[in-house]
């Protein structure tokens, strides 16, 4: 459950806290019962131990590095602005920062949460022309686009491409760093 304050910041509940630690607490069980298993290798020397051992200690991995990914995002939350991070064909995906537009509107847009990445929440649309309105649906809410690619095109450019392209219309802010806002 995310809460916001009555500015729009958003702040991290404490059922945020307690998913993490939960699933920190179940990558500490794993790593425990694979040390156990790992000491019963040495007087065993089984394959079903050694395999056993292997399936735990990896299990234990993943789910530290799910807890450590999320611990990192409750931490990070309140440093940057909520953006349009990705446009990969008609997939985007936007990062949740200290100004959240509403959970429940992100999700009549069309938005989903991820999991593991909880800050990120990543809409499909079905063709460029959903996709225009997905963007000037966020646009209307205040949503910067980033101006710094991090894979092909930035979102920045994908929006003034539509837009030359007469699918959205209207200025729009983009986002440079993780703290500067600027209208275009």
């Amino acid at each position: 459950m995310i809460s916001f304050s009555r500015t729009g910041r958003r702040t991290v509940t404490a059922s945020e806290f307690v998913v993490t630690g939960l699933v920190l607490l179940s990558g500490l069980t794993l790593v425990v019962l694979a040390g156990r298993r790992g000491l019963h290798i040495v007087t065993a020397r089984s394959l079903d131990d050694l395999l056993t051992f292997l399936a735990l200690s990896s299990a234990a991995f993943i789910v530290m590095l799910v807890a450590g990914t999320r611990l990192w995002a409750l931490g990070a939350i309140n440093y940057r602005p909520t953006c349009v991070q990705d446009i990969e064909g008609c997939r985007v995906e936007v990062w949740e920062g200290w100004e959240v537009p509403d959970p429940r509107t992100l999700r009549s847009l069309g938005g989903r949460r991820e999991f593991i990445t909880p800050w990120i929440w990543t809409f499909a649309t079905k063709d460029e022309r959903s996709l225009g309105q997905l963007l000037v649906a966020l646009r209307d809410l205040g949503v910067p686009f980033v101006a710094q690619p991090r894979h092909a095109w930035p979102p920045a450019s994908v929006f003034e491409e539509l837009r030359e392209r007469g699918l959205v219309t209207g200025s729009y802010m983009t986002t440079e760093s993780w703290r500067s806002v600027r209208k275009r």
